[in-house]
């Protein structure tokens, strides 16, 4: 053995540690290589996004929340194709064809404000019962998120919903609506039978708290096998008149059964050349986006209420003819309304007879009685 080693000493390989400074360095390699790999993805897109021309903008085919159909359009010449409900221009014509929805909104004052009206192509207001006014709102352009709160059918709306070949949504409904829904083979879709594609919010009061979104809606149409297209007759459309010639004011006042919940006014604002709606003495505004309601026309259709023999407080005549008054551009203009049966949609002449041109964007139809009354004022 040799001298000065132990027995555990000998055959023993030494092997050497590392030391603080070796790991440190170890790291700081890693922290470097991660810093150029940074540098060279960050470099490149930094001199992109500074260069990217203004206004383009990458769509990604990801839907934008309360956003229009056509997305984001890059240059006006690719707005080739006009909207029938509301004379909008879009950039795909498959938009065009799209299947209107019909939406039965509630109006007393535990349901406002209501959700997606800002959103809809044609809105008619008219009394459904004890001088209460509900809204029938057509959707095809936008696809709101929420649109409420929703409530039951009645017979005269299923003459407004044929006409566009509408898919009908309501919760629940008279008897005669109901029979009228079968007969006329309206496609629907019913909340209170548990269809799906509704929900009730627990911030509000039933029965004013049932709502449902575009998307749920065209669920539910899957469902039932509904087409999602549709061929609709479009209204005759125009560009708005320049500023110069419009009206330098405007008001349009509209008392449907003489409670004061329940009066509308429109305030005609030259610049935007748009009515803004006052319902109950109050500004209406959307419930999700707090936007104050406007529309580009204002008709007043006058038609006659009768006697219901069901469980309807009353019918009204809207197949047939009869008076209107147009307001748009902040003008009035005397008008007759047509409508020869149930499919047709109805139709507005001036006094020589010509189709009446709308301006594009939404159209209130305000569906008068014989116990209503309107009365307008304007300055030129």
């Amino acid at each position: 053995m040799p001298q000065g080693k132990s027995k555990e000493e000998i055959g023993q390989v030494s092997i050497p540690k590392k030391n603080a400074i070796t790991k440190k360095w170890s790291w700081a390699k890693i922290v470097l290589i991660y810093v150029l790999i940074g540098l060279v993805i960050a470099v490149p897109v930094y001199f992109v996004a500074v260069n990217w021309p203004a206004g383009k903008t990458i769509d990604l085919g990801i839907p934008k929340k309360e956003e229009n159909k056509q997305q984001i359009i890059i240059d006006r010449e690719d707005l080739k194709y006009e909207m029938p409900l509301s004379g909008v221009k879009v950039a795909k014509e498959g938009l065009t064809k799209g299947r209107p929805i019909a939406v039965s909104i509630e109006n007393s004052p535990n349901a406002r404000p209501q959700s997606g009206l800002d959103k809809a192509d044609i809105i008619y207001e008219t009394v459904a019962e004890g001088g209460i006014t509900r809204f029938l709102a057509f959707f095809q352009r936008n696809e709101p998120n929420e649109i409420g709160p929703v409530r039951s059918a009645r017979t005269y709306f299923l003459d407004w919903v044929a006409a566009y070949d509408a898919v009908f949504v309501h919760f629940g409904g008279s008897d005669a609506a109901k029979a009228r829904i079968i007969d006329d083979d309206i496609k629907e879709v019913n909340g209170i039978v548990g269809e799906g594609g509704f929900w009730r919010d627990s911030t509000r009061e039933s029965p004013h708290n049932v709502y449902t979104s575009y998307a749920k809606i065209q669920a539910a149409m899957q469902r039932k096998g509904y087409s999602k297209e549709s061929e609709i007759s479009a209204y005759i459309f125009k560009e708005d008149m320049v500023l110069e010639k419009r009206s330098k004011s405007q008001n349009i006042k509209i008392n449907f059964s003489g409670g004061a919940a329940y009066k509308v006014t429109w305030i005609y604002d030259r610049e935007k050349n748009a009515y803004k709606r006052i319902l109950g003495g109050f500004a209406h505004e959307d419930r999700v986006t707090s936007a104050d309601l406007y529309a580009k026309n204002v008709v007043v259709q006058e038609v006659m209420a009768y006697p219901s023999d069901s469980t309807e407080q009353h019918s009204k005549k809207t197949i047939g003819s009869g008076n209107a008054t147009i307001y748009l551009d902040g003008n009035k203009i005397d008008a007759t309304w047509k409508k020869p049966n149930l499919k047709s949609p109805t139709r507005f002449y001036d006094k020589s007879g010509l189709e009446i041109e709308f301006n594009r964007g939404q159209t209130w139809f305000e569906v008068l009685t014989q116990n209503g009354s309107f009365s307008d004022s304007e300055q030129q």
